[in-house]
């Protein structure tokens, strides 16, 4: 159950991530017609600009990953503290509890009208928090993929233009 939520969650993070990168694309390649217009009339081949754009998007997010690598495993390990230390708090909280049954019957401690006694639980005193190479190397490897068709995507309007339309129509 709880393979599956995360498996869900991580679904509806990258296509959040995928959606809010396109859109900062598109507004970036809008800001940047009158330049695409003046590269292509100055013959820059089409290819040539999406490479730019690709590469351009490329190095802010392998820096990006850079960063997200170091604060990423600090801020997961201290979520895991915080999740434990709460867990040990409630898991402290029930045992102080009166163990009496509804209506105020007394089961003795026993686990209940059948006698069984209460089974011993491990308890966890620390979560270690790591992310493995090839964790890394699969994230990275998504997050190229979606810069290659946000880069794609945003790229197909403007790139149908003839470079005179794109320069005789300046906003």
């Amino acid at each position: 159950l709880v393979s599956v939520f995360l498996t869900g969650a991580f679904i509806v993070v990258v296509v959040f991530f995928a959606v809010v990168l396109t859109l900062v694309v598109v507004l970036f390649t809008k800001e940047r017609t009158y330049e695409i217009g003046v590269l292509l009339s100055l013959g820059e081949s089409k290819f040539k600009l999406l490479l730019q754009f690709f590469s351009e998007l490329l190095i802010i997010g392998v820096i990006a990953f850079g960063i997200s690598i170091f604060s990423g495993n600090v801020i997961a390990q201290k979520m895991a503290d915080s999740l434990l230390a709460n867990e040990a708090t409630v898991t402290e909280t029930s045992k102080t509890m009166p163990s009496n049954g509804p209506g105020g019957q007394d089961f003795g401690g026993k686990g209940g009208p059948g006698g069984q006694g209460t089974s011993k639980v491990e308890t966890i005193d620390t979560i270690d928090v790591n992310v493995t190479a090839k964790d890394l190397a699969k994230l990275a490897g998504l997050g190229v993929v979606i810069i290659f068709f946000s880069t794609a995507l945003t790229s197909v309007s403007i790139m149908r233009y003839k470079p005179k339309d794109i320069l005789t129509s300046r906003d």
